[in-house]
């Protein structure tokens, strides 16, 4: 009977894959770090280059330069004695976009933040939360 129910549930989250697209893979995301850890972060992002678009478009020869900033924090605590971590970041991006419009140049400036990241999630498996003592 048991392994009825695994068969079961095992097909039907395969038949259910089309909503199952991606997964966020961050290095370290499951290891533990001591109760009351404070982790402040600040990260630099620049790109460049052509950017493709549908050839119905009446614009040419577009390409970008694009700078990013991000700032995070993230913040592990004991929840329901299983340690837990909290994580805020926030990116802002700035540049500019250069092509043909019609045949005639046009450049736009852009600026604005992203979509922030708020996130909870706890270790279910594993040792015990400490302390930096422990």
């Amino acid at each position: 009977m048991k392994g009825t129910f695994w068969l079961l549930l095992f097909l039907l989250a395969g038949l259910n894959s089309d909503r199952c697209r991606s997964q966020e893979l961050e290095p370290g995301f499951l290891s533990t770090m001591p109760t009351g850890g404070n982790i402040a972060i600040a990260s630099y992002g620049f790109s460049f280059g052509d950017i493709l678009i549908d050839k119905s478009l009446p614009i040419e020869g577009l390409n970008s330069r694009l700078n990013i900033l991000g700032v995070g924090y993230f913040r592990s605590f004991k929840l329901f004695n299983r340690l837990a971590k909290f994580d805020v970041v926030l990116p802002f991006a700035f540049g500019t976009f250069n092509g043909l419009l019609e045949g005639q140049p046009e450049s736009v400036s852009r600026q604005g933040f992203g979509d922030p990241l708020v996130r909870l999630s706890m270790i279910l498996l594993g040792a015990d939360p400490l302390k930096p003592q422990e």
